[in-house]
């Protein structure tokens, strides 16, 4: 199956020839990029994050172990800078994780945790004490259900607050940093976004210094778009269609043009990877819909064959594996090729695992009881 390209005229105008038929040929270059390591996780890891959390210049490690028999907890593993690492270091949480993000919640300059679990209605948090331990997690309520979460400043204090996409109650609940440097959070405040918010992420999508959302609505099909004010609170942009039961977006520029541009993970029957451009005006078009494996889940960018140009990778639940979709600097991508990864891979993550300024991508395996490594060649 090919993929299928979707040109306006006003878009196809702003196309290069030489970069629709690098597209359609750079799946080849794509094999053999990365080597691949199998970690073993006990306890489910539903989500993944990589940060530098004791300061040594090398990548570690933080996953959501889902299990609701031997899970609960949130796994820290500290690199050794060559792509291995020790068993991880667990902290036990009240309910099972479902997402994880890193960031610096308190302004220490050392990464936290933040992570939603969907059984108890809450947010925790676990602060970085800079050496690679953390403190004990805080619990933060939210709307019911809270399955995905990003760390972003919506009132520009230059403080990061929390946005938690909770599907049941088709809410997203606003926590905002007291930044006062404790890392604390206010009570959440909510705003309906339609059924079935599976997950949100973050940017500023019309270079107002403003943040903006993107919430990815599953059983509509849809991602929404919330135009930030600035002061915490939003209004309504675009509604865009994409694939059947997208789960997951990515915000990042891909066609060079430094507007921030959208990839979608459409699960189930589509099983593509939906690529919207920014037309610089608040809207974006449909470019193209790349066929990738079975239930993509995830997707992330990297600059996988070092050619300074952007790269996709996506989970596959149902074929458990990674696809990666090489660009060709216009915005347009090649044909998905594939890497094994563990038993139903949910979530990745792209960072520099082992010291070679080149990205590599960790997979959290939720029935495999594993983290895969692609470790660039």
């Amino acid at each position: 199956m090919k993929h299928r390209f979707l040109y306006p005229e006003r878009v196809l105008a702003g196309l290069a020839l030489a970069g629709l038929l690098t597209a359609m040929t750079a799946g080849v270059a794509a094999q053999g990029l990365f080597t691949t390591r199998t970690l073993s996780n006990p306890g489910g890891p539903a989500s993944i994050a990589i940060a530098d959390f004791n300061l040594d210049e090398k990548a570690d490690l933080a996953t959501g172990n889902f299990d609701m028999a031997t899970g609960r907890t949130v796994g820290v593993r500290l690199g050794n800078g060559d792509g291995t690492f020790p068993a991880p270091t667990l902290y036990n949480l009240s309910a099972p994780p479902s997402s994880v993000v890193a960031a610096d919640l308190n302004g220490d300059f050392f990464p936290d945790l933040a992570l939603t679990m969907d059984n108890a209605n809450a947010v925790a948090v676990l602060l970085g004490l800079g050496d690679g331990t953390f403190s004990a997690p805080e619990n933060y309520g939210t709307a019911g259900g809270p399955h995905y979460l990003t760390a972003v400043d919506i009132n520009n204090d230059f403080c990061l607050d929390l946005a938690v996409a909770a599907q049941p109650s088709g809410m997203v609940s606003l926590l905002t940093n007291r930044c006062d440097g404790t890392g604390t959070f206010r009570p959440a405040s909510h705003m309906a976004v339609g059924p079935f918010p599976h997950s949100i992420a973050s940017g500023d999508l019309d270079f107002d210094f403003n943040a903006d959302f993107i919430v990815v609505n599953i059983t509509l099909h849809q991602l929404n778009i919330y135009m930030g004010n600035g002061d915490g609170t939003f209004r309504r942009g675009a509604s865009l269609d994409v694939g059947t039961f997208p789960h997951h977006v990515l915000v990042a520029d891909i066609n060079g043009d430094f507007w921030p541009d959208l990839v979608s993970a459409d699960s189930f029957e589509s099983n593509t990877a939906s690529v919207l451009w920014n037309l610089g005006d608040s809207s974006f078009f449909l470019i193209a819909q790349y066929p990738v494996g079975d239930g993509p889940l995830h997707a992330e960018t990297g600059d996988f064959n070092g050619d300074l140009i952007a790269d996709l990778a996506l989970t596959n639940r149902g074929t458990n594996n990674v696809s990666i979709l090489l660009g060709d600097g216009f915005g347009t991508f090649g044909e998905a090729t594939y890497y094994p990864a563990g038993a139903e891979t949910t979530r990745l993550a792209v960072g520099d695992l082992n010291g070679d300024n080149k990205p590599d991508v960790a997979t959290a395996d939720v029935e495999g009881n594993s983290i895969t490594l692609l470790l660039s060649r």
